[in-house]
């Protein structure tokens, strides 16, 4: 069973008193099987679907067409009629509306719901932090004139971190996307709604899926996808940092014995009084970068998974 062609035939727009246009087409579809109904051709690859504004011919306008209107949309499923049938073949004439009225397509709602759009918002967690340093290059400590650092309400800052939130009804939910993508960053770059994120700039938060019905008994789900971004990625490396009682300066394994290495001794010291220590925990050697735990390049905190098989918008 499969739709063989699809053709247009004619359209026609109406003007309404209180400002608004509508236009009527029709196609012609051609099916090769006898089981093939209305159904079929109504969903013909080629044809309009439900939010698609209005375009007609092949020119250079918009979409490639000789005439559009960009405040046109399908609101509704088209409709298809038989029109003649000659052995297997079946002929179909589809009338295709597109109308002014709700502008935006999210006004209201498709027949079918698997063919409504992509939901997509954005917006942002929220909270203060401390300042330690300036905006000087280089930058320079927050002190008083008596070389004290500031701290509390004057030095507080605002940080901000993107979170996304994406909604699509779908016939089915693949088992992998609870298992392996909910919990994990991307693993690849990514292109959302115009957005290219790089590998592990996004954490997959959770996933909700809501179990819903149409057309009596016909089941399906409506997704959302619960987003952070960082754009500094969330492959996060752990710094072995700590106060260190450096047990090499008096050759004992006794913790008793153990001597606080002060400030002068360090090239490192931290605002919180604790310092960076290689991979023996020993101090760094002075202009030493701090080891990372575990491995070279840091502890890798999630797991990472492709998402492009979720389909998000472009």
């Amino acid at each position: 069973m499969a739709v063989t062609s699809v053709q247009p035939v004619n359209t026609r727009v109406s003007g309404e008193s209180d400002g608004h246009r509508s236009y009527t087409s029709t196609w012609r579809v051609i099916t090769d099987s006898r089981q093939d109904g209305a159904s079929t051709a109504s969903i013909a690859t080629g044809l309009p679907t439900w939010g698609d504004y209005y375009r007609w011919g092949t020119g250079s306008g918009p979409g490639g067409s000789n005439s559009w209107d960009l405040g046109a949309w399908v609101h509704s499923r088209p409709t298809a009629s038989l029109q003649s049938e000659q052995d297997t073949l079946k002929v179909w004439l589809v009338t295709v509306t597109h109308t002014s009225h709700s502008r935006v397509p999210a006004d209201t709602y498709p027949d079918d719901p698997l063919n409504a759009p992509w939901e997509v918002s954005r917006d942002a967690d929220e909270w203060t932090e401390e300042a330690t340093q300036t905006v000087d290059d280089p930058p320079k400590p927050i002190w008083n004139s008596v070389l004290r650092a500031i701290g509390g309400k004057e030095v507080e800052i605002y940080k901000t971190r993107p979170k996304w939130t994406l909604t699509k009804n779908f016939a089915f939910v693949p088992e992998s996307w609870l298992n392996d993508i909910e919990r994990s960053m991307n693993s690849s770059s990514i292109t959302i709604v115009g957005l290219t994120h790089p590998k592990w700039t996004l954490y997959m938060r959770k996933i909700a899926v809501q179990v819903l019905y149409y057309a009596v008994n016909t089941r399906y789900f409506r997704v959302t996808f619960y987003i952070d971004q960082n754009p500094a990625n969330h492959n996060l490396k752990l710094i072995d940092k700590g106060r260190h009682y450096d047990k090499f300066l008096k050759g004992s394994t006794n913790p008793m014995d153990y001597v606080e290495i002060l400030d002068d001794v360090t090239q490192n010291p931290q605002p919180d009084g604790s310092y960076y220590l290689d991979g023996n925990g020993r101090l760094l050697t002075k202009g030493a970068a701090p080891v990372m735990l575990f491995q070279p390049n840091g502890a890798q905190v999630y797991f990472a998974h492709d998402w492009n098989a979720i389909g998000f918008p472009p």
